[in-house]
């Protein structure tokens, strides 16, 4: 059976989601996740609130999805310590350097590859097999037949969407929010900056406008089937940022058609339930169209960028957020023994081999008037109301002629309850070794080489008549999340890693304190600031057919390139910064960190403006000071950063 994994910012929110039937909840502490402007839970209580999932059955899982700086690492270990302390059943992780300490620090724990690590192909997913993880959640833009594909070729589990907000960009690839406004989706702070509004033009002439990269949320809710198909282990409901009247509605009537499916009468949602999920919200309707590959424009929010409609809940939708809701009973069998002379024996067992077993302190004695029959003890018994549980069966004994007090069969029903409590939540605390997070003193390194990326043969010419070396530009390929030392040397086994560029001088410094591995700094460019499989282009009925002819423009009259990713037949696009970095009259800064490599990116320009770029650059690397001409420019998060 697929697991039914929902989101929870609150207490509130996770209540609801274990009462309408979630088999799982995912929330985020304090720190290290990617929802920081959600309410969050202190480490007291996600101990609190892991043992409330356990009672009813559900798994917690807790999100520790953020790029981790340096300077952090020691902090993450400790928190990482305090999770295992609090029994918690896995951790959805991002950086491969916190993936290092959780798997030497608290082995035991479980290992879920977040959807912010965009994995989309079987041997990613075979890598992070290696790396020790038991789960992956694949970017939401995956089709059916690439989902199958990965699910039948290999022994992970595979987690996916299936309801809520879709990123415009592939998860972890967005540089917007942070290059924008210095807030990092990779760091939970993302300011959505896809839900404002653009015009799409030429430089001349406006061809559409209005919100060009607000895509309508993700539903699945009719592809269960399919999903179940094709071998799908987790469906995922976003929304750690939503009310806990959203998280019940659209738990509620998915674990509907859940269970209708794995009873033989799986449908489509009716009329009514999918009214409640576009009441709970919707931005103009819903979209399956990653799953079944229907890009372009049925995929937008164009009109608004926020909820459409009136929002609303039912009655039961409200009812399973109540602080003592008690809806989701767990089917119990009770046994109760009362013998001359002895105390009163109560067992209750769950299906699961949970046990609650309780005995009384008063022995029973011969009735002076009613004796006490097995009739009145199954009726006292059977009164679990208040508490989790709800009795299926059961089997009661009394000898002839005796009697207990009433108040003594609900104190050993009590009893019998909270031990069987007891039972349920109790998980066995993982193993924590004594772990010291590696450190490697860097070489001493000679000046570092210039390599320019290029998109075109005429910047290909421009940069090997210079003679510095060349490689095609790769947005997608590239590795511009490494925050820390563990992950910059994962990734520097094969090749050289990039440095990823919302770190500044400071934090860069940090990094290469601690490792000796080969790393490189991209210093000129347009960063590609979201990579994106529904092009815009497209959706807006046009298409430049690899060339670059169309720009975004913002509400401050910022133009962003379109850049297509020059595949046949694909519409994956990227989206470049309205500006170039530029870091040649302050080389200086760069190369005493020690730097192997400075990276230059070539998008836009003509050979000239490639030759001009690569000879300041050049001449900036001997010492000769160099004047910046140009007139619009960024300094990227060299001497800012990201919170």
């Amino acid at each position: 059976m697929m697991e039914l994994l929902a989101p929870a910012g609150n207490a509130a929110a996770l209540r609801a989601a274990v009462q309408s039937g979630a088999d799982a909840v995912y929330i985020g502490g304090k720190s290290f996740g990617a929802r920081q402007s959600a309410d969050n839970f202190t480490d007291e209580e996600i101990k609190k609130w892991a043992d409330y999932c356990h009672l009813y059955g559900a798994s917690l899982h807790v999100t520790v999805n953020t790029l981790v700086k340096e300077k952090e690492l020691a902090d993450l270990q400790q928190y990482i310590k305090a999770l295992n302390a609090a029994r918690v059943d896995a951790l959805i992780v991002q950086d491969i350097g916190a993936a290092e300490i959780i798997k030497n620090t608290c082995p035991d724990l479980t290992l879920h590859a977040s959807t912010q690590m965009s994995v989309t192909t079987l041997d990613e997913v075979n890598e992070l097999q290696k790396l020790g993880f038991k789960r992956v959640v694949l970017a939401r833009e995956l089709n059916e037949k690439e989902i199958e594909h990965i699910c039948k070729n290999t022994p992970l589990e595979i987690e996916t969407f299936v309801h809520g907000a879709i990123c415009q960009c592939y998860s972890g690839k967005c540089l917007m929010s942070s290059i924008l406004g210095g807030r990092s989706g990779n760091r939970g702070r993302c300011a959505q900056p896809c839900r404002l509004p653009y015009e799409m033009t030429d430089g001349s002439k406006t061809y559409d406008k209005g919100y060009l990269l607000s895509p309508k949320d993700m539903a699945l809710i009719n592809d269960l089937g399919t999903l179940n198909r094709i071998g799908v282990k987790s469906l995922k409901i976003e929304g750690r940022l939503k009310r806990a009247e959203y998280v019940s509605a659209v738990v509620g009537v998915y674990r509907k058609y859940l269970d209708l499916l794995y009873t033989g009468k799986g449908r489509s949602a009716d009329k009514q339930d999918m009214q409640e999920l576009t009441d709970a919200f919707s931005r103009s309707g819903f979209t399956n169209g990653y799953l079944k590959n229907h890009l372009g424009a049925t995929m937008m929010s164009r009109v608004s960028p926020s909820g459409t409609g009136d929002t609303k809940y039912t009655d039961a939708a409200i009812l399973r957020t109540a602080e003592n809701a008690n809806i989701r009973k767990i089917p119990v069998t009770m046994m109760g023994t009362l013998k001359d002379k002895r105390e009163l024996e109560v067992t209750i067992f769950d299906s699961e081999g949970h046990c609650g077993y309780a005995v009384g302190t008063l022995k029973s004695e011969q009735a002076q008037r009613v004796a006490l029959d097995e009739a009145r003890l199954r009726e006292q018994l059977l009164k679990l109301g208040s508490t989790p549980f709800e009795c299926t069966d059961i089997t009661v004994s009394v000898d002839d002629g005796i009697t207990i007090p009433i108040k003594e069969i609900n104190a050993v029903r009590r009893a019998a309850v909270d031990a069987l409590i007891a039972e349920r939540t109790n998980r066995k605390q993982g193993r924590v070794t004594d772990y010291t997070i590696p450190s490697e003193t860097r070489k001493a390194r000679k000046m570092p080489e210039l390599i320019a990326l290029v998109s075109t043969a005429e910047q290909e010419k421009a940069a090997k008549a210079a003679g510095i070396r060349t490689e095609k530009f790769k947005p997608f390929a590239g590795t511009l999340n490494v925050y820390n030392s563990l992950s910059a040397a994962y990734f520097a086994k094969n090749k050289p890693t990039i440095i990823s560029p919302e770190l500044n001088l400071y934090e860069i410094s940090d990094l290469l304190k601690n490792t000796d591995a080969d790393a490189e700094l991209i210093v000129y460019g347009r960063l590609p600031l979201m990579i994106m499989k529904n092009c815009p282009m497209n959706a807006s009925g046009k298409c430049q057919n690899g060339e670059m002819k169309y720009r975004l423009r913002d509400r401050k009259h910022e133009e962003f390139p379109l850049m297509c990713d020059g595949k046949k037949g694909s519409c994956r696009s990227i989206l470049l910064n309205s500006k170039p970095l530029y870091m040649a009259d302050k080389l200086q800064d760069l190369t005493r960190l020690n730097i192997n490599g400075l990276r230059l990116i070539f998008t836009v320009e003509n050979f000239s403006q490639c030759d001009k770029i690569i000879d300041e650059y050049k001449r900036a690397l001997t010492g000769e000071k160099v004047v910046n001409t140009l007139d619009n420019f960024t300094r990227g998060h060299f001497y800012r950063g990201v919170l």
